[in-house]
């Protein structure tokens, strides 16, 4: 029916020192710099990798959203008439827990919201959204407090979790919340933009799971030496 499709995207900063991950250089792995870090700042993190893209349109951008969300952008890139909205936070590294904690309440519906774009077209957010997205590192891996976020809405969303090796973390809690896990990972990886950016293509366009999770892959594969891709994503439980 053509209606605009909102996708949400949580972002916790790649985090040196708060995170359990392979250190990188000082600048990359500063979870409160928005103008170097390496999920965010760099030719693959989220905010550079959109900026470039020619048929992803910049309608929202707004620094210390909250005392968690360091920056927030907003896309808009059109489908054969159908409007796609990509709403990116960019939350501070040390605040992974608090990062989860808001992912899993946008996906039960427990937390809605709106944003004022510059055009004075108002969208929606959060547990308004179509699909809600996770890219970084795995904070379940870490020692974090998942609180429960059981649905009060009624609505079943895709969610996309893109950290590593994220198939089976937060099963009951995905389940609980109403999420349906339309993309989750296999293997250690690199949480790329351009896999992203190919998730919500197929999204849109309908394309069938299985399919989706390959050409998530194979993108995957494009700038990372792992063959053909077919092992890296899975979908469903």
């Amino acid at each position: 029916n053509k209606e605009d499709l909102i996708v949400h995207l949580y972002i916790p900063l790649c985090d040196n020192e708060h995170q359990g991950i392979v250190p990188t250089s000082k600048s990359l792995g500063d979870g409160m710099s928005i103008r170097t870090n390496l999920y965010w700042a760099t030719s693959g993190g989220t905010k550079a990798y959109f900026k470039k893209l020619p048929d992803w349109k910049l309608r929202y951008d707004e620094l210390d959203i909250d005392s968690n969300v360091l920056e927030r952008m907003v896309f808009e890139k059109e489908f054969e008439g159908q409007k796609v909205y990509l709403i990116a936070d960019a939350y501070r590294g040390d605040r992974m827990e608090e990062t989860i904690n808001n992912y899993l309440s946008a996906i039960s519906g427990a937390h809605k919201d709106s944003i004022l774009l510059n055009n004075n077209t108002t969208i929606v957010a959060a547990g308004n959204a179509d699909m809600v997205m996770f890219n970084g590192h795995n904070g379940m891996m870490d020692a974090i407090h998942v609180q429960d976020w059981p649905n009060v809405d009624g609505k079943q969303k895709d969610i996309v979790m893109n950290a590593c090796v994220s198939y089976g973390y937060l099963q009951n809690e995905f389940m609980k919340a109403g999420g349906y896990p339309l993309v989750r990972t296999n293997t250690l990886l690199y949480p790329g933009a351009y896999v992203l950016d190919q998730i919500i293509k197929d999204w849109v366009n309908g394309v069938d799971e299985k399919q989706l999770c390959l050409n998530a892959g194979r993108t995957y594969c494009q700038k990372h030496d792992c063959g053909a891709g077919t092992k890296v994503y899975k979908t469903g439980w």
